[in-house]
């Protein structure tokens, strides 16, 4: 096989969350570009149809959409079954969909840190337990990619995030843990830590916004187009002899 050829999903089956809009619905794009079939899995099931009709139209690929809360272990376990009922198989997950909000640590509630624990780190659990279930049955193995991120590393400032930062280092080690239980099922689980990347929220340069970029060696913020490459990388056989890794993708941002 070439190099190229290896980055190739032609074939391969799965899901990816958090893809009705963002860092998802990019990765989604990229996928089906390199012959992937999948669900678009998004909360919002508006945003997951258009997606998923979208790519349809662009790369006449076998695309659907399905909706899912992935910090629900019942949602997740239909969205599973919907999954298999497609495809037949689950090659590949990417658990991209989370959230954050802004709470100063001595003010927020329990129930407004747990939704960011819930969906960042649960929903991860839940998604990846449930693509590792088809796979274990099925004996073929596969690849999980989750989203971690550079708040597993770094406090993020000036914003009060705390459970977000708790969320993404408690994937960063879970990821490691999922690689090392199911390497004996030739299931592969890696992630990935980007940095800040350009959305529609940020773009207005605010005075925070104007902060990251000062702080990042790179003098600016990613895109979401550059995180593509290190998804297709660890989800597509040109990554085989990768798992439990964690690939940071921020510019530079968690080195000064």
């Amino acid at each position: 096989m070439g190099v190229l050829d290896s980055f190739r999903m032609d074939g391969k089956k799965g899901f990816i969350t958090g893809a009705g809009q963002g860092i998802g619905k990019t990765l989604a794009d990229a996928f089906a570009q390199v012959g992937a079939e999948f669900a678009v899995v998004d909360i919002n099931e508006q945003n997951a149809k258009a997606v998923a009709e979208e790519l349809r139209q662009k790369y006449g690929s076998r695309i659907i959409a399905v909706q899912c809360d992935v910090s629900k272990p019942e949602s997740v376990d239909a969205m599973i079954a919907q999954v298999e009922a497609a495809y037949g198989t689950v090659d590949f997950a990417i658990n991209n969909a989370g959230i954050v909000n802004f709470y100063p640590l001595e003010e927020v509630s329990l129930e407004n840190w747990m939704k960011v624990i819930n969906v960042n780190l649960v929903g991860v659990m839940l998604c990846a337990q449930a693509a590792a279930r088809v796979m274990i049955r099925q004996k073929k193995g596969g690849t999980i990619t989750n989203m971690a991120s550079m708040s597993a590393r770094i406090i993020n400032i000036p914003q009060t995030t705390s459970s977000y930062c708790t969320s993404k280092a408690g994937v960063a080690q879970l990821t490691k843990s999922m690689a090392v239980e199911w390497a004996k099922y030739g299931i592969r689980v890696n992630c990935v830590s980007p940095g800040y990347i350009s959305n529609e929220l940020n773009d207005n340069f605010s005075d925070s916004t104007k902060k990251w970029i000062e702080a990042t060696p790179q003098k600016r913020m990613g895109k979401a187009e550059e995180l593509c490459g290190a998804y297709l990388f660890l989800a597509s056989d040109a990554s085989s002899y990768a798992t439990g890794s964690e690939l940071v993708i921020d510019g530079g941002y968690t080195l000064v």
